[in-house]
């Protein structure tokens, strides 16, 4: 029976309200009406009066169902009721559709269903839940339900509706909920060895709880309430991938995993220890601890955090600083240096550089040591000092670069190491030999002198009797001469081949150990001086002497002589020091002798020896020599005795003609004549007192002999002149006199020379001739 599809009265309509049709008269059938009991997909079931049948199509009944209808289809269906009848139309119910859900966001919800059999010519889709419900026709067989809200449920009817465009079937009806959203912002709160603690933001929409899911070895998962969760029984240093997702009623219906990976922290490692230790590096070994490791990160504090790492269980931190302490930890981590598991910790010392550039500042009785480190720390240094011969050690501790050690023996070698301690550690520099600084010697004594050598000596210096390897640095100079050097290992020392009477200032010192020296001591001392020369002791008067010498051999500028004179008993009667090589000694005797000394002094101490000599003052003059008889051929001396005679002396007698010594002769009388002289010839005497070859200063005399007479005279006169000749002597004759007299008086004379043989007196007074004489 083919459905009438161009009626459009849902079918529905006339089951759900009973709504009856108005019949059409269709003959000349009385008009009636008929109700439709009810309808399905396939069946109509009507109210039939008595007497009254259906037709619908081909099909007629006559107790009101009508059956083998096609669903959804419309029929026109005829009531015949005593020749009357009634036409109206029917629609049957579309099949209900198979309802499928194929597809599922957290925004939308795609339905699908299978064309029902038999008709239907559009479906209404229609949802509630979110705060909607809102009827959709949909003339395909699928719909996307969207601008949903995630995580709700929502139900979803789909009905077929009839050829009518009215007529509805039974609904298909679904509960769904969307996809809940991806949790926000899922980030990792913590860490442990066997745990991770997560937490999140709850996303948009509803959500009903969350669903964890972790694979370390296998997958587990676990639900939470809560926006936060920790992950307990993990396997330490292991990556585990870690979803959240949030879901609705069930674990089915869960929302797009949010994704975060991350490792537990690696356990501790274990056995931590030492297994090397050099100045600027350590090693270090241990156990790999339970669980994962990717490798291992080695930190280390010196001056500032530092950290490398391995992937093998041991490892040597370089670049050290010697003598540092430096707290080690060893962590295990598993992929990246941040997720690293706890430390294990150890603690040590890198060995300290050994010191050296060991230096040192010296005193008698101290030493005062510095070094240098050359790099790094120290916890501090131990300085050793010793000395075998002394057997004496001692030590002293400090974190300075110096120390001072006192109390020492003065001009010793000590033995010195400074060891660098840090922690357990230490390194001893090599050794070193430092001596203290001799004492110097005691005062210089100079205990024989020469002319050309100074014999010296010394006490050993103070606290160093014994000392080894000692000697003395002697330096000796002249002023304004250079300095000589000798050393002696003994106590005293011969300084010769000198300048005589020469000022050498001495310097003595003591030399030790290391060529260390002590002050000085100083003295100075003259050489002897060389005696003066030619001595020469002269009378100079009658009561002083005169002494002059030759310089000495090496005269110096500033000697002095010391001229001492002694009388003829031996007493010293006059002493002097002079700087000239003569002098005069005065205040003595007449004809006294005396002996004189000299000495060469060039200072204090230092005099030559003595040269002597000795003579004798000159005696007193003799007293009124007189010419006391003279002849043409002698003339006789005498004299009066000094007032100092003395039996000892004699007179000396020396005649003198023309200049010339004639008579040199002795005496011990007060008279004396000398004869054989020239007549007429003049004589000089000189007579001396004499003692010991002494002469007194002289007493002189002079007188003429007698001359001969002069013959031959002859006079020769005018009225006013006279002229007188005559013949030369034979003896010796200086001049001649001529003396003209008158009555005894003088009238006139004149000398001539003894070559001479006349003269003239003119001018005189006539006539008186007679009474007139001259003389020759």
């Amino acid at each position: 029976m083919k459905p009438l599809l161009r009626f459009s009265v849902p079918l529905w309509t006339l089951l759900v309200f009973s709504a009856s049709t108005r019949a059409q008269c269709i003959s000349n059938c009385s008009t009636g009406t008929f109700n439709i009991i009810s309808t399905t997909t396939t069946n109509v079931t009507f109210e039939l009066k008595p007497n009254c049948s259906l037709t619908v199509g081909n099909i007629a009944s006559g107790n009101g169902l009508i059956t083998g209808l096609t669903p959804g289809a419309v029929y026109e269906i005829v009531l015949n009721c005593s020749h009357c009848c009634n036409v109206s139309q029917i629609t049957t119910k579309p099949e209900t559709v198979s309802l499928t859900v194929t597809n599922i966001t957290t925004s939308s919800i795609f339905v699908n269903w299978t064309e029902p059999v038999g008709m239907s010519s559009f479906y209404k889709v229609q949802w509630t839940g979110g705060g909607r419900n809102v009827p959709v026709n949909v003339y395909e067989t699928f719909y996307n339900i969207t601008n949903l809200t995630a995580g709700v449920q929502y139900e979803i009817t789909v009905t077929a509706v009839a050829g009518d465009n009215y007529t509805e079937g039974q609904s298909a009806t679904v509960i769904k909920y969307t996809k809940p959203a991806v949790v926000k912002n899922l980030t990792f709160t913590g860490f442990t060895t066997t745990s991770v603690s997560i937490n999140w933001t709850k996303p948009d929409g509803g959500v009903d709880w969350y669903i964890i899911q972790w694979n370390g070895t296998q997958q587990v998962s676990s639900r939470t309430n809560e926006t936060f969760f920790t992950i307990p029984g993990l396997t330490p240093g292991t990556l585990y991938n870690i979803s959240v997702a949030a879901a609705s009623v069930n674990q089915s219906n869960a929302g797009d995993n949010s994704y975060i990976s991350t490792f537990t922290k690696p356990a501790v490692v274990k056995n931590l220890t030492f297994t090397g230790f050099t100045t600027t590096s350590v090693s270090v070994n241990w156990t790999k601890p339970d669980g994962g490791v990717d490798w291992y990160i080695i930190q280390w504090n010196g001056t500032q955090q530092v950290s490398s790492r391995t992937n093998e269980t041991f490892f040597t931190i370089p670049g050290l600083t010697p003598g540092t302490q430096y707290i080690i930890s060893v962590a295990a981590a598993a992929v990246n240096q941040s997720n690293a598991g706890d430390n294990s910790y150890i603690s040590t010392f890198t060995r300290p550089e050994k010191p050296g550039t060991i230096s040192v500042t010296q005193g008698t009785n101290t030493l005062s040591i510095s070094w240098i480190l050359p790099r790094g720390n120290i916890s501090y240094y131990q300085v050793n000092i010793s000395n075998e011969n002394l057997v004496f050690t001692n030590s002293s501790q400090t974190v300075a670069t110096t120390t001072n050690f006192t109390y020492l023996k003065p001009g010793r070698l000590y033995n010195i190491t400074v060891t660098a301690f840090a922690g357990n550690f230490w390194n001893t520099s090599d050794q070193v030999s430092f001596a203290t600084v001799p004492k110097p010697p005691g005062s210089i004594i100079l205990s024989r002198q020469s002319n050309s050598s100074l014999q010296l000596q010394w006490a050993t210096p103070d606290e160093m009797i014994g000392a080894p390897d000692i000697i003395y640095s002697i330096t000796y100079q002249a002023v304004g001469g250079p300095s000589q050097n000798t050393t002696s290992t003994q106590n005293n020392t011969l300084l010769s081949l000198l300048d005589s009477g020469t000022n050498y200032t001495v310097t003595v010192k003591t030399i030790g150990p290391g060529n260390l020296s002590s002050t000085v001591v100083q003295n100075s001392s003259f050489t002897l001086p060389n005696p003066v020369r030619n001595l020469i002791v002269s009378p100079e008067s009658t009561t002083s002497l005169n002494v002059n010498w030759l310089n000495p051999l090496g005269v110096k500028s500033y000697y002095r002589y010391l001229v001492d004179t002694y009388n003829d008993t031996g007493g010293l009667i006059y002493s002097t020091n002079i700087t000239d090589n003569s002098t005069s000694v005065l205040n003595l005797n007449p004809g006294t002798n005396y002996s004189v000394t000299v000495r060469t002094k060039a200072g204090e101490g230092s005099e030559s020896t003595v040269e002597k000599a000795f003579n004798y003052t000159m005696p007193e003059p003799v007293a009124n020599l007189t010419v006391e008889t003279v002849t043409m051929t002698s003339i006789t001396l005498t004299w009066s005795r000094q007032n100092d005679y003395k039996p000892s002396y004699s007179y000396l007698v020396i005649a003198r003609q023309n200049g010339s010594e004639i008579k040199n002769d002795s005496t011990k009388n007060e008279t004396y004549t000398l004869y054989n002289l020239t007549p007429g010839e003049l004589y000089t005497f000189s007579v001396f007192t004499v003692i010991a070859g002494v002469k007194s200063t002289e007493e002189n005399a002079q007188s003429y002999t007698i001359p001969e007479a002069v013959l031959n005279i002859t006079a020769i006169t005018t009225t006013t002149s006279l002229s007188v000749s005559w013949t030369l002597v034979t003896g010796k004759v200086s001049s001649y006199s001529v003396v003209l007299n008158s009555a005894g008086q003088l009238v006139n004379s004149t000398d001539v020379n003894n070559q001479t043989t006349n003269t003239v007196f003119v001018d005189l007074i006539p006539g008186v001739v007679d009474h007139q004489k001259w003389t020759l």
